[in-house]
């Protein structure tokens, strides 16, 4: 269970409730009981026809949430395209099908509703902020420190 004080964005989508939340090692997108990944190195990937290793393990093919490539992280076979759309609109995570370079990922991310979100979370829990790490997001803090100091010294002049 996440604490209160770490959800930094939230988002109701396909009916289920997603949040971004701040874990010790970063941003990281969570859903139901205990499935996250890391915002970082997470993308959406749609499979047609099951890989070998969905059929041995009984899952099925659809969405799916799925961290660096292809480790699967949260089944989103019940969503349609336009929940997938949503989804990585509202918390700025990629398609697999498009560039997957960890700058196409924070430059995504960086666009997304849950940026807005993260940067009014560090506001408000500095301290919390410092202590976490940047293990799969690196740059999100000198991307909030460069943003909060200039919209500082647009509100001086």
């Amino acid at each position: 269970m996440v604490s209160r004080n770490r959800i930094f964005h939230t988002a109701t989508i396909g009916g289920q409730c997603f949040s971004g939340v701040m874990l010790d090692e970063g941003p990281c997108l969570a859903w139901g009981s205990g499935a996250d990944v890391p915002i970082g190195v997470a993308g959406l990937r749609h499979y047609v026809k099951p890989p070998e290793f969905f059929r041995r393990k009984g899952l099925q093919p659809g969405w799916w949430m799925v961290k660096n490539h292809a480790e699967l992280r949260m089944n989103l076979h019940f969503f349609t395209n336009a929940d997938a759309r949503r989804l990585s609109d509202e918390f700025g995570i990629i398609f697999m099908d498009t560039d997957f370079s960890p700058t196409a990922r924070q430059e995504y991310f960086y666009t997304s509703p849950a940026w807005d979100g993260l940067r009014a979370w560090v506001c408000a829990h500095p301290r919390l902020a410092c202590k976490v790490a940047d293990d799969y997001f690196t740059g999100w803090r000198r991307r909030i420190a460069t943003e909060l100091d200039f919209a500082a010294s647009s509100y001086s002049r």
